[in-house]
């Protein structure tokens, strides 16, 4: 395994674009037969325009969403051809609709998913964690190329947001005799072969691991965060997070920034890599994913600011302001995500129901 491990390799270029603004199991929750949750949102909100900005930017186009749009979004290129895919809720039933990015026409619609947890694009090719297994689908054919093995089991389903060397890794957890256990699944992207199964049990004051980076993993709680190096399984160092155990979508690993926000109206902060000192914190607080593309991070505030930051040093570099726009508090009752991609920028408005691509020029 360690002979494996240390072979891993994950592309910094293709992190920045492709991080994906995804999917972890507290806005999955909820109730009916299949654990689809139903949401009552207002058809008659206005649309979104930009109202002010401290940065140029320009809409390229649009998209209203009568369903709607569910657990997140993917975006990604390959060739002249770029794509944004997400899952969209149509009364019962999800599917899974795939956009050109430059102009927002539908390329691919695939129906009636079964319950959702996490997805990613590489390539021409579309990688889905569902109930009870993971599929992956030819976007340029519209054929499914895999299907994973029955994971009745397991539960999460979170899968890393860019293939490790070739394969791509699914993270679930499983619970035999009332005794939790991590599993790190690493099957080969392109035929689907299970390559590797590693097994962490979850002891109560050991938190769990929630983001493999090339030669580090990160581990959270008991308010805590650390990193600890592989395949030896030491401790790199340790901070404290105030209790701050939540960690909302995935992290990015920007050069030597580790980027996590938190809570259920994340802040964001940023940790050094290599020492674990905290390099910058942003405090506002943000209804969104936080996604970084050629060096900015971008996240959409509660107040309806999209907000641009140097991912390096959290510097402000400028804002979009849409309106209109009632600052969010409260249970969180609609989504709202963030897309990136090419230059583009894609923001999922749930209390308008629209999708909107905006480029920001230099």
């Amino acid at each position: 395994m360690s002979k494996y491990l240390s072979r891993l390799c994950l592309r910094e270029t293709y992190c920045l674009h492709m991080i994906t603004a995804l999917l972890l199991s507290a806005i999955l929750m909820s109730s009916c037969n299949r654990g689809i949750p139903t949401e009552t949102i207002d058809q008659n909100l206005p649309a979104k325009q930009i109202a002010s900005m401290t940065l140029p930017a320009q809409e390229l186009w649009r998209k209203p969403q009568t369903s709607m749009l569910y657990g997140g979004m993917s975006a990604g290129m390959e060739a002249t051809q770029y794509y944004l895919s997400y899952f969209e809720q149509e009364e019962d039933k999800l599917h899974v609709i795939v956009l050109d990015t430059r102009t927002g026409e539908r390329i691919r619609r695939f129906e009636d998913i079964p319950y959702p947890h996490s997805m990613f694009m590489h390539e021409d090719y579309l990688y889905l964690a569902v109930n009870w297994n993971i599929l992956a689908w030819n976007l340029s054919t519209g054929e499914l190329n895999w299907e994973s093995e029955d994971l009745r089991d397991h539960t999460g389903y979170q899968i890393h947001p860019a293939p490790l060397e070739d394969n791509i890794l699914v993270y679930s957890t499983e619970t035999n005799f009332f005794i939790p256990t991590q599993l790190l699944r690493y099957y080969n992207r392109n035929d689907g072969e299970l390559v590797e199964l590693i097994t962490i049990r979850i002891e109560s004051d050991s938190g769990f691991m929630f983001f493999r980076s090339p030669q580090v993993d990160y581990w959270i709680g008991d308010g805590q965060l650390w990193a600890v190096n592989f395949p030896d399984m030491t401790t790199l160092w340790r901070v404290d997070m105030n209790n701050m155990n939540r960690v909302s979508g995935w992290p990015i690993v920007h050069e030597q920034r580790l980027i996590v926000a938190l809570g259920t109206y994340p802040t964001i902060q940023a940790y050094d890599t290599t020492t674990g000192a905290l390099v910058w914190e942003y405090n506002e607080k943000l209804l969104s994913n936080i996604v970084v593309m050629d060096g900015v991070l971008y996240a959409l505030r509660t107040d309806g600011v999209l907000v641009t930051l140097d991912a390096n040093s959290g510097t402000a570099l400028g804002s979009v302001t849409f309106a209109p726009f009632e600052t969010q508090s409260g249970p969180r009752s609609k989504a709202y995500w963030i897309g990136a991609s090419a230059g583009r920028i894609f923001v999922y408005f749930g209390d308008s129901q629209e999708l909107v691509a905006i480029r920001i020029h230099e």
